[in-house]
């Protein structure tokens, strides 16, 4: 199913200009069952919910049409309280009006010159108050919540146990709302079913991200309206797609000097990369589509009008946090990267700027270890792939055609196809051989503890060198007879080898992880969360950071390996926390770090979930947000001078 530019971006604006933007309906009752106030886009927002579930149950007015929908998404930005938000509604829930039984189209009898509606019966018997479903790893945050920010009567449920006891049915149906992870779902729902337990609101949150493993949609236990909660609301727009823009598109309706679209332009600057690629790619995830897919139609011109948020303007009138300071650090990229640039896909391209080797090989399908295994595949890869190329031209060359005419444009293609990677194969070697003075023969990375061999006067990292010696007596290079104890040690000072020319030398910049550890060490009572969109170089990290006597863990695992992390990084025990920017952090409220570093580029919607740990509702001191960045990233800087390899 293709995408249009035109409706992607229209879509974009509808969600943006039906933002609110003012205090004209935020004067409402808030349940005395709420102990803390609500800032003015707080109360706009529940005024809002109020009118979109009635409005949509009954067929909402938009643009000449009547619009039906049972769900709607609360799509606030990242840190503004939207669960605060989703608990103030479900307290106001006994003071406003019931929804009307929801109206619907039988679809499957139904054509657009030929359609029947029919009421859905709801009876209030076995109804309940309101179901939360949340990603396991924020049970214990919402948990907290709700004991600190309200007096509901509330029932959570951290293990399968609550479920089998005799009052259990009693308790679900006398709470206000029932709390439940995402992995213990697959238990609860058809204990609700197999009960015929309904719901008067269904809340999903962090909905693009939660993984339900074993729901659909038909699983779900009825209700009279179910809320998904995301910041990322593009994802439910558009589930699992890959969108193909034009770039040339892009400039001309976002960028140009008449554009009625500047708003748009932060959420496409990141998508911009500096790989000079025709076209962009937009990917938009979401974990569970399955349980969504029939509850939100991808193909209903309509659906954005679903998605209800506040205006950046109305936040930040609103609210008021601390400073939030802004730095981007450019990296010395590997040679890896240097070698491959442009050859191989963004995506690859990505995981190395993340130092993802790992992935990298799994995703090029190469067997091996390193960098040089790396290379060696990316080089076999393309060379298969131009014998494939050439057969194919041979082929389709002794075909007979109408025209030399058709027979040029038919070989056209093929041609610019097998000039282009014939071009990535001499780009390699000829960038391994510009680079084989700095590069290590045997890895193809920059020389660690240099070692000269005698023989041919190559220089090459000493653990790889010793380890082929120990394999076989002679130079991995030349296969000349060599005895390590002949080998010459280079003399370095800080990382660069001795020079004895009268020139100064430009300082070189650091690598990601050097950058990483100076940071640390530059401040020295910060707390840090490190992100990646990957987790393969956090092995690395860790390690490297403990050598600095930095307490540091990698935040993963169930609900409560999760809680014990975050609390001991809320008491100082732990100063570092690596975090997945896909899976591991949406959602958590971590406000006492004082720095957030991004291991590469991330997309806006990435980086605003990222921010959101720390800069939130709630935050009382400054929050340093650092980018460790390569060349080839700096398009993702937003506008953000790169400081050479420094921070301050």
């Amino acid at each position: 199913m293709s995408t249009s530019f035109l409706e992607y971006i229209r879509y974009l604006d509808i969600v943006h200009r039906n933002s609110l933007n003012d205090t004209s309906n935020s004067i409402i009752d808030v349940a005395d069952n709420i102990k803390v106030s609500l800032h003015d886009h707080q109360r706009a927002i529940l005024y809002r919910m109020n009118e979109y579930e009635q409005n949509l149950s009954s067929g909402m007015r938009i643009n000449g049409e009547k619009f039906f929908s049972n769900c709607a998404i609360l799509g606030d930005s990242v840190g503004v309280g939207k669960s605060l938000m989703v608990l103030a509604h479900i307290a106001r829930l006994p003071t406003l009006d019931v929804i009307p039984s929801r109206v619907s189209v039988i679809s499957s009898n139904s054509s657009r010159h030929m359609f029947s509606l029919r009421n859905v019966k709801y009876f209030d018997k076995n109804e309940a108050g309101s179901l939360i479903i949340v990603p396991h790893t924020l049970f214990r945050q919402w948990a907290t919540y709700i004991k600190e920010q309200t007096t509901l009567n509330a029932l959570c449920i951290s293990k399968i146990s609550q479920m089998s006891e005799t009052d259990s049915f009693k308790k679900i149906l006398e709470s206000d709302l029932v709390l439940i992870s995402n992995t213990l779902c697959r238990h609860f729902i058809p204990l609700c079913k197999n009960r015929d337990i309904k719901w008067k609101r269904i809340f999903i949150d962090e909905a693009d991200t939660i993984h339900i493993p074993g729901i659909h949609y038909h699983d779900l236990p009825q209700s009279r309206f179910v809320w998904l909660i995301t910041a990322s609301w593009i994802n439910l727009l558009y589930m699992n797609r890959n969108l193909y823009f034009d770039r040339v598109s892009i400039e001309s309706h976002i960028f140009s000097e008449e554009t009625m679209y500047k708003h748009l332009q932060n959420h496409f600057l990141s998508r911009i990369t500096s790989v000079q690629t025709p076209y962009i790619v937009e990917t938009l995830r979401l974990r569970s589509p399955y349980l969504f897919i029939e509850m939100l139609s991808q193909t209903h011109h309509l659906r954005p009008y679903l998605v209800i948020k506040s205006s950046d303007i109305f936040v930040k009138k609103s609210i008021s946090l601390p400073e939030l300071i802004r730095k981007t650090v450019l990296c010395r990229s590997p040679l890896t990267n240097r070698i491959l640039d442009r050859v191989i896909s963004p995506n690859i391209q990505q995981m190395l700027n993340a130092g993802d080797i790992h992935s990298a090989l799994k995703e090029l399908n190469v067997k091996g270890r390193d960098v040089k295994s790396l290379i060696d595949g990316v080089t076999a890869n393309l060379t298969k792939e131009l014998l494939n190329l050439q057969k194919t031209y041979q082929f389709k060359e002794s075909l007979e055609y109408e025209s030399p005419r058709v027979k040029e444009q038919a070989l056209k293609s093929l041609t610019e196809k097998i000039t282009h990677v014939k071009e990535s194969i001499k780009s390699i070697e000829e960038r391994i051989h510009n680079f084989k003075t700095e590069v290590c023969p045997i890895c193809y990375d920059e020389p660690v503890d240099h070692l000269i061999t005698p023989c041919c006067s190559r220089i090459f990292c000493a653990a790889c060198l010793m380890l082929s010696l120990a394999r076989n007596s002679t130079c991995p290079l030349c296969r000349g007879a060599i005895h390590p104890s002949k080998c010459t040690k280079i003399v370095t000072s800080e990382n660069e080898i001795v020079n004895a020319a009268t020139e100064p030398i430009e300082p070189t910049l650091p690598k990601k992880h050097e950058a990483l550890l100076q940071i640390m060490k530059d401040n020295p009572e910060g707390r840090f969360l490190v992100f990646s969109r990957y987790d393969n170089p956090f092995e690395t990290i860790e390690s490297a950071v403990q050598d600095l006597e930095i307490k540091v863990k990698h935040v993963k695992g169930n609900k409560d390996a999760v809680a014990s992390t975050l609390r001991s990084f809320e008491n100082g025990s732990l100063r570092c926390l690596l975090l997945n920017s896909k899976y591991g952090g949406a959602g958590l409220n971590i406000t006492s770090a004082t720095h957030v570093i991004l291991l590469h580029a991330m997309t806006h919607e990435e980086e605003k979930q990222v921010l959101g740990r720390a800069y939130r509702i709630g935050r009382k001191g400054p929050l340093t947000f650092i980018k460790l960045l390569h060349k080839d990233e700096e398009a993702y800087m937003e506008g953000n001078e790169a400081e050479n390899g420094t921070v301050t």
